[in-house]
C-alpha cells in the first residue's frame, strides 16, 4: 500500500507503508484454507461425512460412559 505525501513544490513522493499488510495476509491464508476445505469435501464425496459421524458418535458414547461412571461410584 502506498500513500502520497505532498512536498512544498507540489510533487508527490511515494513511500511504502505496511498499514494494510496484515489484513491482506490474513485474507490470503483464509482463502487458502477455504479452498483446501472445498477440495477435501469435493474429493471425499460422502466418505468424510461417514467418518466424522462415526467419530462424533464414538466421542459421545465415551462421554456418556464417563458421565455414568462419575454419577455411580
Amino acid at each position: 500500500m502506498y500513500q502520497t505525501y505532498r512536498t512544498p513544490r507540489g510533487r508527490g513522493v511515494f513511500q511504502r507503508t505496511r498499514r494494510g499488510q496484515g489484513i491482506v495476509e490474513y485474507g490470503a491464508v483464509l482463502s487458502f484454507v477455504a479452498l483446501l476445505i472445498a477440495v477435501v469435501f469435493g474429493t471425499a464425496q460422502g466418505s468424510l461425512a461417514n467418518a466424522l459421524s462415526q467419530s462424533f458418535s464414538s466421542i459421545s458414547g465415551a462421554l456418556t460412559t464417563l458421565n455414568r461412571a462419575s454419577l455411580n461410584p
